[in-house]
């Protein structure tokens, strides 16, 4: 396959330290409100809300998904708490998040190649994070800008027709099995699938066109064609 375009995925490929965010979001939670559960449970049970909230019914943002299941979460637990300035705390980690050490590298060894972000993320801290880490792709597509979230094929559509891309011509780089494994086949172009820890694929996950540890085994790929 003769690539011309790369899209990479935000958090998880390019930034690093999401879940050390939304851990200390639900320490920081816990201590102040003394509620009397560990940080991982309080994030089980905060996205028991949070994820349905992004893939059934109309689009909502980040932000909101944030705070409405926040809402929900402190009901369950019987405590009076404003969700806000918690989220604000999480999103001014997102916005901070550091890149991964392959990161940068990478990207510039693809030099010649088109290059895009698609990242289920707020616009807003998707690219404070990209500044913050002095990265500047010529597209970047966040769920808030497409109005929906990957898996959904019609974000990575968004970024096809803003960069120019050739479907055919382009390979998609993401950690997650549902979004980025399932969205790119959804969207029918090529998939490699970053799995920086080993992790096994799950059985109902299809199998990606790639499989790497690492960003730079990226040129070993485009070496081969």
């Amino acid at each position: 396959m003769n690539y011309t375009t790369i899209f990479f995925d935000g958090y998880g490929t390019l930034f690093d330290k999401a879940f050390d965010a939304l851990y200390d979001t639900c320490q920081v939670i816990v201590d102040d409100l003394q509620i009397d559960m560990s940080k991982e449970a309080f994030l089980d049970h905060w996205d028991r809300y949070f994820f349905p909230l992004l893939r059934e019914g109309d689009f909502i943002s980040f932000w909101d998904a944030h705070i409405i299941g926040l809402e929900k979460t402190f009901a369950d637990l019987n405590v009076r708490a404003d969700p806000e300035p918690y989220t604000l705390h999480l999103f001014d980690a997102f916005g901070r998040a550091p890149v991964f050490c392959d990161v940068k590298p990478a990207i510039d060894a693809l030099s010649g190649l088109k290059t895009g972000v698609i990242s289920n993320a707020d616009h807003g801290h998707l690219t404070l994070a990209l500044g913050n880490n002095e990265l500047s792709f010529p597209v970047v597509i966040s769920s808030e800008s497409a109005r929906c979230y990957k898996p959904n094929s019609d974000i990575f559509f968004s970024a096809f027709e803003a960069l120019g891309a050739d479907p055919d011509q382009t390979l998609y780089v993401g950690d997650s099995q549902e979004d980025d494994i399932v969205g790119a086949r959804r969207a029918g172009i090529s998939v490699a699938w970053l799995n920086r820890d080993g992790a096994v694929r799950r059985d109902d996950i299809p199998e990606p066109d790639y499989e790497i540890s690492s960003l730079s085994e990226l040129c070993n790929i485009l070496g081969e064609e």
